[in-house]
């Protein structure tokens, strides 16, 4: 007979370009922004966008009051006032009097949306200084003697960033950095990651985590020295490309629609001009790698997904190809670079053809591992952690992808490294919570790996590891995380009832699913409410198995209500990634069993398993385009009109053939 099968543990989502909700992106921003300033490079200057003064407050004292952005990063905060005082001036008047000479001085400059309420000449004076800070910011980190001046952090609104990109062309072209926040932004202690879970099957298929997308750790064009600024485009003659790759053009040709306002063709030019001046250093690895960012930039927003990442890594590599020539003089250059090549990578292997799927996350692996290679001259712990946390969820990928237990041991390698304790710095709520976020991949890598090997002793690493995360991810703190986690706790105690002591791993599944579906409600989550109802179901089929008799009925009625509950969540959804088809499947296989157990009530049989004969052809109608799995339904099709006959003779029998499709009769007439 057929038995259920549970759904696989969800994966936590760590912060990365894809996702839909404003509270996870703001989040991935979030951080994005804390790691920029981590890395320490000097002289850069990053704006951050928030129309809600208050959250844009909040934001910048919770990365304020974080004290492990980094150990070699000092942050401060200066308030600027609207009034004809210079800029330059308040910004030297704000820096720290006292700090170690091996840090660098990260500022972040409040209170510009303040400005707005000024007069227009107020307003037209400050864009004027701020044309003016690129020029200003050598003189100024020489003032700071032994000190270097790190990053400048710009809090403004979107009204600004329009007329800065205007009205201010020298400062803007000077960004290295534009980190945009929604609507309530919320610092990542209280990351609310994403949750998606696989369809139930019935056939033993290998259960996979869900979207273990990569942690985007750097995402920031660092430039080392002041905006080289525009190129003049000179003539209206054709260009003529001797150097940039003619790939590369093309690329930008079609797709200089997905970035309005910045004009790709005419900056690609400007790199061509630059390759003829030959300039010295690494300028013109500057210059392709901020042209790259822009490409990467607009990927967190509606685009030709495909066609702007091919463009985003053709222009890196050119970048690391000119970087082999002239040695960058920020390490932070290639660290940023390797790390988003390794991003777009990823997330082209997400979204192009399949058959380039294992290639792309090949080359994904290839750059992270460039990445930390990087750290070895210049060690940054916290960096290295998400890195290996990204090299993890990569190899992660291609275990799902090509089903070989060796890329889950590498997965597994790597989120281990990733929570080794020489990799990280003190503890705090950001690095507490990234830890629980290794911590659910990790136990998701070793329940997938019991899927090939050694099931027993994975299955109770995988639940170690889960328990650990939920020391930080309490009801209390994270609700839906934590129903995730239990979730997944769930399942890998389930799983574990294979390899014995079933009875008392049943029990703790139960428990575990039910914990989660305190918070999994339909209103709330819909689809991880279905999929927990689903994987409950199947928990109590199974101890159904192993209880007495008298027992074994009352089981089998509460896997039916968790079944019909996960089809009712199912169907109220326009559109739901669960396959509520297989939960049909599966409830039919509950009345079946319910209908031909010795206990169960003579005048109830027949109904029982006419109620089994509905769900599987419910089954076997959604499975039209599924023909594998239609054969599953069936099977099963067969089975419950043979009870037909048993509990009810040739009438019931007669009437259950009524109920089957015509073009299903010859060959279920076949078969019986």
């Amino acid at each position: 007979m057929s038995v259920p099968l549970a759904l696989s543990p969800s994966s936590l989502m760590a912060s990365g370009v894809t996702s839909p909700e404003p509270s996870s992106w703001n989040q991935q921003v979030y951080q994005r922004l804390k790691l920029a300033i981590a890395l320490g490079l000097r002289r850069q200057i990053f704006l951050a966008v928030c129309d809600d003064k208050t959250h844009a407050s909040e934001l910048a004292i919770a990365l304020q009051s974080e004290a492990d952005l980094s150990q070699s990063t000092c942050l401060a905060s200066i308030q600027l006032t609207p009034t004809q005082t210079q800029i330059l001036e308040q910004i030297r008047q704000g820096l720290p009097q006292k700090i170690s000479g091996s840090s660098a001085i990260c500022l972040q400059l409040l209170g510009i949306a303040d400005f707005t309420r000024q007069s227009a000449n107020l307003q037209w004076s400050f864009l004027r200084q701020l044309r003016e800070i690129p020029q200003q910011l050598s003189q100024l980190d020489a003032e700071t003697s032994d000190e270097s001046l790190g990053s400048l952090v710009f809090w403004i609104s979107r009204p600004w960033l329009y007329q800065i990109q205007h009205s201010a062309p020298e400062f803007w072209r000077s960004c290295t950095g534009v980190f945009e926040f929604c609507s309530e932004p919320l610092p990542s202690h209280y990351q609310r990651p994403l949750h998606h879970s696989s369809p139930s099957a019935q056939t033993a298929t290998p259960p996979r985590p869900q979207n273990t997308v990569p942690q985007e750790t750097v995402s920031i064009s660092a430039s080392a020295s002041p905006s080289t600024g525009s190129l003049s485009t000179g003539s209206s003659e054709p260009m003529v490309w001797q150097f940039v790759p003619r790939s590369l053009v093309q690329l930008v040709t079609i797709t200089q629609d997905e970035l309005p306002g910045h004009q790709p063709l005419d900056r690609l030019q400007q790199i061509e001009r630059l390759h003829r001046l030959r300039p010295p250093g690494d300028r013109l690895a500057i210059q392709y790698q901020e042209f790259a960012n822009l490409y990467r930039d607009r990927l967190q927003q509606d685009c030709d997904l495909v066609k702007c990442t091919r463009v985003g890594i053709a222009a890196y590599r050119q970048a690391l190809k000119s970087w082999q020539i002239s040695p960058p003089e920020e390490p932070g250059r290639l660290l940023a670079t390797f790390n988003d090549l390794g991003t777009l990578h990823w997330l082209l292997g997400r979204h192009d053809h399949r058959d380039r799927r294992v290639p792309e996350l090949e080359a994904s692996l290839q750059a992270y591992q460039q990445a930390i290679a990087t750290l070895e001259t210049v060690p940054k712990p916290d960096v290295e952690t998400t890195l290996h946390h990204n090299l993890g969820s990569v190899w992660a990928d291609l275990g799902r992808t090509r089903q070989q237990a060796n890329d889950w041991h590498q997965a597994i390698a790597a989120f281990e490294t990733a929570l080794n304790p020489s990799q990280r710095q003190a503890d705090s709520p950001s690095r507490l919570a990234q830890e629980a976020s290794i911590q659910n991949n990790l136990g998701t890598a070793y329940w997938s790996l019991a899927q090939f090997e050694a099931p027993k002793p994975c299955l109770e690493r995988a639940i170690a590891a889960y328990e650990a995360a939920l020391t930080y991810y309490t009801c209390d703190r994270d609700e839906m995380t934590y129903a995730m986690l239990q979730s997944n706790l769930g399942t890998a105690y389930w799983t574990l009832s294979d390899s014995g002591t079933s009875l008392e791993n049943l029990q703790r599944a139960i428990i575990a699913y039910q914990e989660s579906l305190t918070y999994r409600t339909p209103e709330r989550f819909p689809a991880g409410c279905a999929a927990t109802q689903n994987n409950l179901g199947t928990a109590y089929w199974h101890l159904a198995q192993q209880s007495p008799p008298e027992q074994a009925l009352a089981i089998l009625h509460q896997a039916i209500n968790s079944y019909r509950t996960a089809i009712d969540v199912a169907a109220s959804q326009t559109a739901l990634s669960f396959d509520r088809y297989a939960t049909y499947n599966n409830l039919g296989l509950t009345y079946y069993y319910l209908g031909v157990h010795p206990q169960c009530d003579p005048q109830h049989r027949l109904g029982h398993i006419e109620a089994a004969l509905e769900q599987h052809l419910a089954a076997f109608h959604g499975w039209r385009s599924q023909p594998q799995r239609q054969k599953t339904a069936q099977d099963a099709i067969v089975r419950t009109l043979r009870a037909c006959y048993d509990f009810g003779g040739m009438a019931a029998q007669a009437k259950a053939f009524n109920r089957l499709p015509a073009t299903l009769l010859p060959e279920i007439m076949g078969r019986l």
